[in-house]
């Protein structure tokens, strides 16, 4: 029985038994994956062809009833006459329509197979066009220019500050503030707001960009006075 055992081989025990083929397979693996990666094709602003579009006609002061018999089924007859119209299902669909009193909503779909999908909305857009609907009734709005998308959003996020860190940049703060109203004698009531960014950060960049044009409107728009700004490490006001 042991000696049917050690004579019996695996995954795991060929890879151990075997660890110069074990170190050329990872060494594969991650070549192959490093390779991969730079291979892939990357956007800031990935192209996604869309698929869905929405047809939106507007008819006021008229039931939904009607609307329903005189422009949201002739809009599906003229929508299912395009060849690319995804097929229905149980948990699919290719065209869907909604009809309120003074509206009506159809979306559209197309295959997930379509390899051009602005050409077959152009096609629809053409043959809506030369739909005629009764008068008062539309124009037809058709919409193509959104859908469903995947995004993968990285992010970098810093950690956050400890108490003792936030209560020195708050000292900080309160000095230069302290200090730009010196020699104040106005007796005006004053108000302060604070923009916080990290140490590292641009300060005289955000000087310009944010506070003086704030203060700028606060003068310009009549919210405020005398605004003034105040800026530090770490901050503006």
């Amino acid at each position: 029985m042991a000696e049917n055992e050690s004579q019996h081989q695996n995954v795991p025990r060929f890879f151990v038994e075997n660890q110069a083929v074990s170190l050329v397979a990872l060494v594969a693996v991650v070549f192959l994956g490093i390779l991969s990666y730079q291979l892939m094709p990357k956007q800031k602003d990935p192209s996604i062809p869309t698929r869905v579009a929405a047809i939106i006609t507007v008819w006021p002061g008229i039931d939904a009833q009607k609307i329903e018999l005189l422009v949201t089924k002739p809009i599906e007859q003229v929508v299912a006459q395009n060849a690319s119209i995804h097929a229905p299902g149980p948990t699919t669909w290719g065209i869907q329509s909604l009809t309120l009193p003074g509206v009506s909503f159809v979306r559209v779909r197309l295959g997930d197979d379509v390899p051009e999908p602005e050409m077959e909305f152009n096609d629809i857009g053409l043959r809506l066009q030369a739909l005629q609907l009764p008068a008062g009734a539309g124009p037809i709005r058709f919409n193509s220019g959104f859908g469903d998308t995947d995004t993968l959003l990285l992010t970098i996020a810093s950690p956050m500050e400890r108490p003792l860190g936030l209560d020195l940049r708050a000292r900080d703060a309160e000095r230069e503030l302290r200090r730009s109203r010196q020699g104040d004698i106005s007796g005006e009531q004053r108000v302060a707001v604070f923009l916080m960014f990290p140490r590292a950060a641009p300060g005289p960049d955000l000087r310009r960009r944010i506070a003086v044009p704030v203060a700028r409107w606060i003068e310009e728009s009549g919210v405020g006075s005398d605004a003034k700004v105040i800026s530090g490490d770490g901050f503006i006001a």
